[in-house]
């Protein structure tokens, strides 16, 4: 289940407790027999009125009779917390169905956005946006990595590059950068999610061997997001038959979705490592490209740790 499908299921609960709690409230008022008339005989006004308005009938006289029946509704329906004029739904924009005019309503965003942050905590440890990285952070290369994140945000999260690798030593702020690139695109609407190669192997392993019938559910958790971050490549094992044929699909599976890689390798021992055929995907001049992070490992603090 995506976090958007969770989403709407959290939605509809919380939808239908309030229309639950609702329908209790007014069950109870209506053993009420002075409640329980005025509310039959306000149904009844209504009905009247709205059937004299299409005749185009004279309609005031009822009016006033109308106003008396609601409120005595809602005084009855107040004494109990609640409003007369339906469920108290959690989100009035939407009435907790989630769209506004065909749209997603922001309670359904906002439910979406948690949702996976919940399920991606790699994701819920880093700013909203590209724009709110503390640059301070690093130094002297500062202004570097505010151009690494400018890349990020025009050219890859808005931009038409597909495939992103992120290259560089260790603590140099790779999974930072590709994690907050992830979450901005999830916060701009799309699906995000980031997994560690050696957890992406075990996903290709568990796809060769299980039976035709859960392929496809295994598959679509690592080819349906729309923002993939692949952490850490080559850590992992090398599978026979496995981790490089299955990257390899991945990779030209995921075109038309973005792929942000993060590997300690250089260019060299990419290639090396996982061949002509997936190199030259992630290289593509049109959709591919590739940032060498520069300084020393951040994760360190005065050369200790």
């Amino acid at each position: 289940m995506n976090e958007l499908t969770e989403a709407k299921a959290l939605l509809a609960e919380r939808k239908a407790l309030a229309e639950r709690t609702y329908e209790e409230k007014l069950n109870e008022l209506k053993k009420d027999p002075v409640f329980d008339e005025a509310y039959r005989r306000l149904a009844r006004l209504k009905f009247e009125i709205a059937r004299r308005e299409v005749y185009g009938l004279e309609k005031s006289d009822l009016e006033k009779e109308k106003e008396e029946a609601e409120k005595t509704v809602e005084k009855y329906f107040a004494e109990k917390g609640a409003k007369a004029d339906g469920a108290d739904y959690f989100c009035k924009k939407c009435n907790d169905t989630g769209y506004v005019g065909g749209k997603r309503c922001s309670c359904l965003e906002k439910l979406r956005v948690e949702t996976a942050l919940k399920n991606n905590p790699s994701l819920s440890s880093v700013p909203a946006c590209l724009e709110n990285i503390d640059f301070g952070f690093y130094g002297k290369n500062g202004d570097l990595y505010k151009k690494y994140a400018a890349f990020l945000h025009k050219k890859v999260v808005d931009g038409e590059i597909r495939y992103c690798t992120i290259l560089g030593a260790s603590g140099t702020g790779k999974t930072y950068l590709a994690a907050t690139a992830a979450r901005e695109a999830l916060e701009k609407g799309r699906s995000a999610s980031v997994v560690k190669s050696v957890v992406l192997n075990k996903i290709f392993l568990n796809y060769h061997c299980a039976p035709l019938e859960k392929k496809e559910e295994i598959w679509a958790k690592i080819t349906d997001p729309d923002f993939l971050v692949v952490d850490d490549l080559g850590v992992e094992s090398l599978l026979n038959n496995v981790t490089i044929q299955y990257l390899y699909e991945l990779i030209t599976e995921r075109a038309d979705k973005k792929t942000v890689i993060t590997t300690n390798f250089d260019l060299k021992k990419l290639e090396d490592r996982y061949g002509q055929r997936i190199f030259s995907r992630l290289a593509d001049k049109r959709l591919g490209a590739m940032i060498l992070t520069q300084g020393e490992d951040y994760r360190l603090t005065d050369g200790k740790i």
